[in-house]
């Protein structure tokens, strides 16, 4: 097989020194998860940085830290959704008139335009915006949170991050970006993996479950481990989305009662890529497998009706300081 490295040019970032103030935190008080459907990826990049005190600022990637230097999680979280990558619907404005609430679910309405509800990822931003609030509030600075952009082509903002990365100190990385199947809490795994951090959500009632690739995926290593909690969403990138509210308040609620921070999790397995095909098995690549074969991946692609080379910006596997797809 013909492997393509890509090097990726460092972004530059910005500080952000300004203290959130009355009005920015009476916004984040009223920021509630149906508004989050609402907006566009441009429009919730806009408001983070106006909003938020951020140590790290790029086209590609915020980054909020505070409080203590020794070593915690970073919290993962995307700012777009598939819609925000269908051609189709530029332009479209949506309101909360394209959402209905049922019974603690919610989901498309009827009348909508969209392709999904979207809560891959806003659930994701919803809770990781409450922890900041409850942070900000408590003093306890227990999460670093990165918000990148353009995870669903990709993982192109996390991707970027990797190269940009030094100036934290990070004992593992927490995505708040995987489903909750009929309602169940799921923490997913990728094979860097840390028993030890797996079972802190185990013994919370989390069930694991293998993953596929998310922006903590792409940010773990062979020195750093990873984890993905559900955040409430299931039957993502379809009309059929929903949100179950319950599981979203539930991982927020365990997020504020952990505190790992100073912990050592050092990754203890090898890393491999989990992949479900049409076929419904889930096929397994391993380092010495170089992970994911490149020609089945953009077969696969085409038989999607995508352009690989469109939807292949990104590594998925990192080789040292290169990334191969």
């Amino acid at each position: 097989m013909i492997q393509t490295y890509i090097t990726m040019k460092m972004q530059s970032y910005t500080f952000q020194v300004k203290k959130l103030t009355k009005n920015t935190k009476e916004l984040l008080m009223k920021m509630k998860i149906e508004h989050l459907l609402t907006l566009t990826q441009n429009e919730l990049y806009t408001y983070l940085i106006d909003t938020l005190t951020l140590i790290q600022v790029s086209s590609k990637f915020l980054i909020y830290s505070k409080g203590t230097t020794e070593s915690k999680p970073m919290l993962c979280v995307h700012l777009d959704t598939i819609n925000t990558h269908k051609a189709n619907l530029t332009g479209y404005k949506v309101t909360e008139d394209d959402f209905v609430t049922t019974n603690g679910l919610i989901e498309l309405s009827k009348t909508s335009s969209l392709s999904c509800l979207g809560g891959d990822d806003r659930a994701g931003v919803w809770v990781a915006l409450e922890l900041i609030k409850y942070m900000e509030e408590t003093g306890d600075y227990k999460y670093d949170i990165g918000f990148f952009l353009d995870e669903e082509i990709g993982c192109i903002g996390s991707g970027v991050f990797c190269y940009d990365r030094d100036k934290l100190t990070n004992n593992c990385y927490i995505g708040l970006d995987r489903r909750s199947t009929d309602g169940t809490d799921e923490v997913a795994v990728y094979g860097n993996d840390n028993q030890e951090l797996i079972d802190v959500f185990v013994n919370l009632g989390y069930k694991v479950e293998a993953g596929s690739i998310t922006d903590a995926s792409t940010l773990s290593n062979s020195i750093i481990p990873c984890v993905n909690l559900s955040v409430g969403y299931d039957y993502e990138h379809t009309k059929d989305e929903v949100l179950h509210i319950k599981c979203m308040d539930r991982t927020l609620s365990v997020l504020k009662d952990l505190n790992l921070v100073g912990k050592e999790y050092p990754t203890d397995s090898t890393p491999y890529y989990n992949y479900n095909f049409d076929d419904g098995v889930t096929h397994r690549y391993y380092d010495s497998d170089t992970m994911f074969e490149l020609d089945t991946l953009k077969d696969y692609l085409i038989s999607l009706g995508e352009d690989p080379d469109e939807v292949i910006e990104l590594a998925y596997l990192k080789t040292g300081d290169d990334y191969v797809y």
